[in-house]
């Protein structure tokens, strides 16, 4: 019998950075902090003992720099891929509860609510699944870790496990930052039969 290997991704978040404007909305795609530096080397650290085959990330600068220094531990190169990036807000205010209700809605599979008026779920999935599924078949049955953004990881997972995709939120707006700290780790693997979330202790 002919089995397909498995490809496994590590949604990995940047670390905590600095940006020019309170809604993280800025040209430069924001500056790594002290403890954001911190949470990338923490991140190069917790993968070495896994047998990493490429390092991917968002072309946002917090993601390139988050990239580069777990990439320096794990001896690998980066590879910046378009179409990775954090949410496009609309022209709406910004407002922190509404953002993460539709945040809460994506992690349940209602991908239709948009951020601040700007990009639903729906449409951030889109433009990530065949980012994916390019590295599927650029590097299969390999591990890849993927360095993006919080935003983006939640809309990739509800739409591969809605309601199931093993974040430990209380379903409280405000406390989804804490559900996904700088350099939270959140393995996925694409299967025969599609994309299956993996425990997080897999990563």
């Amino acid at each position: 019998m002919i089995t397909q290997e498995r490809t496994r991704i590590i949604l990995a978040r940047h670390g905590e950075a600095t940006y020019s404007s309170d809604n993280g909305d800025d040209a430069t795609g924001g500056i790594l902090t002290e403890l954001g530096r911190s949470q990338a080397r923490a991140l190069g650290d917790q993968l070495q003992n896994r047998e990493i085959g490429a390092i991917v990330c968002s072309d946002l600068s917090r993601a390139t720099q988050t990239a580069k220094i777990a990439a320096d531990i794990l001896r690998l190169p980066i590879d910046v891929r378009a179409g990775l990036h954090e949410y496009q807000a609309g022209d709406e205010p910004y407002d922190v509860r509404s953002l993460g209700m539709a945040l809460l809605a994506w992690l349940d599979g209602d991908l239709a609510p948009r951020i601040l008026g700007g990009e639903s779920g729906q449409e951030i999935a889109q433009r990530i699944r065949p980012v994916l599924d390019d590295l599927v078949r650029a590097h299969t049955g390999k591990t890849v870790l993927v360095v993006m953004h919080g935003g983006a990881i939640i809309a990739t997972l509800g739409s591969i496990a809605p309601g199931n995709t093993g974040l430990p939120t209380d379903g409280i707006p405000e406390n989804l930052e804490h559900d996904i700290p700088g350099g939270a780790c959140f393995p996925i693997e694409h299967r025969q039969d599609g994309w299956a979330i993996l425990p997080r202790t897999a990563s």
